[in-house]
C-alpha cells in the first residue's frame, strides 16, 4: 500500500554550518496541511512549521523563518535549514494534519563537526534519577507520537459528539414543549 505521507532518507549527514533538506512527499490524492515536528535527542517533540499544499506557511516559536527555506515540488514539502548549527541534530517529522494525523517515519539529521573526537560522538550520560530516557532511532520510533495524538484527537471527537448529542437533546425537549403548549392552545393555560 502506498503511504500518505513519506520521507525517503532515513538519515541525513551535514557538515556544521551548511545547509540540510528534509524531504517529506505526500500521496497525489491528498490534501490539507502539512506540518514538521523536530524531535531532539531525549526532549519531546517540537512543531516547527505548518503549511498548506499550495502556499503559504506558519512558523512557531523558537523557529525564524529567515533559519528556513520551504520548497514545494508536485506533492513533495521540503523543508531546508539553511546553516546548521549543532542543535539542529534531531529528528524530523514530517505530519499529514488530519483528523487522524498521520506521520511519516522521520529523518534523523546528523551534524557532523569537523573538530569533534570520535569519543564524544559515542559518549552517552549517565542517568542518576532513574529515569527512562526515550532515544530515537534512525528508522523512526513515531509509534508513541503516533499514539498519543490519535488518543488525543478520538478524545476531543468524543468530547465534540458529547456536546452535539446534550445540545440535540436540549433542543428537542424545547420543541416538544412548545408544541405541547400550541396543541393545548390558548385557552388552556393557566
Amino acid at each position: 500500500t502506498v503511504q500518505p505521507v513519506y520521507q525517503p532518507d532515513e538519515e541525513l549527514s551535514v557538515d556544521i554550518g551548511t545547509s540540510a533538506t528534509l524531504r517529506c512527499c505526500i500521496s497525489e490524492n491528498e490534501v490539507g496541511i502539512i506540518a514538521w515536528f523536530k524531535q531532539p535527542n531525549r526532549k519531546k517533540p517540537q512543531l516547527m512549521v505548518t503549511m498548506f499544499k499550495s502556499a503559504g506557511e506558519t512558523f512557531y516559536d523558537g523557529f525564524q523563518k529567515s533559519n528556513f527555506l520551504i520548497k514545494r515540488f508536485s506533492n513533495c514539502f521540503n523543508m531546508t535549514i539553511l546553516k546548521t548549527t549543532q542543535s539542529d541534530e534531531a529528528m524530523y517529522y514530517c505530519v499529514l494534519m488530519e483528523i487522524n494525523p498521520v506521520f511519516a517515519d522521520g529523518t534523523y539529521l546528523k551534524i557532523k563537526d569537523v573538530h569533534a573526537t570520535a569519543a564524544s560522538e559515542t559518549s552517552v550520560p549517565a542517568l542518576c534519577d532513574n529515569s527512562v530516557m526515550f532515544k530515537p532511532t534512525l528508522h523512526g520510533n513515531s509509534t508513541n507520537m503516533k499514539t498519543v495524538l490519535g488518543l488525543g484527537t478520538a478524545l476531543g471527537v468524543c468530547g465534540l459528539l458529547i456536546f452535539s448529542l446534550i445540545y440535540f437533546v436540549l433542543r428537542k425537549n424545547i420543541e416538544n414543549s412548545r408544541v405541547n403548549a400550541y396543541m393545548k392552545g390558548p385557552g388552556t393555560r393557566q
